[in-house]
């Protein structure tokens, strides 16, 4: 995965596509970064909303994922 770069406002930084997303899938995320938040969301369907994530849930969230924990991730 691409590593945070810190922005003073998320709603200002550039959006990219996950380094894990294939040019070949259809289906992908897009991932932005700011002081203290991480936003994602549909790269298919841009406008149609996207999770924020606050203060270190991001690196929890996806340490979970790669980790491939049955239980859910603490504190999101």
């Amino acid at each position: 995965m691409n590593e945070p770069t810190a922005t003073s406002d998320i709603r200002f930084s550039t959006w990219f596509k996950s380094s894990y997303s294939q040019p070949s899938e259809s289906a992908c995320v897009e991932i932005r970064f700011g002081a203290g938040h991480t936003g994602v969301r549909d790269s298919k369907a841009p406008g149609s909303g996207q999770l924020e994530f606050r203060g270190g849930a991001w690196f929890q969230f996806t340490t979970w994922l790669i980790d491939g924990r049955q239980s859910g991730p603490a504190n999101l």
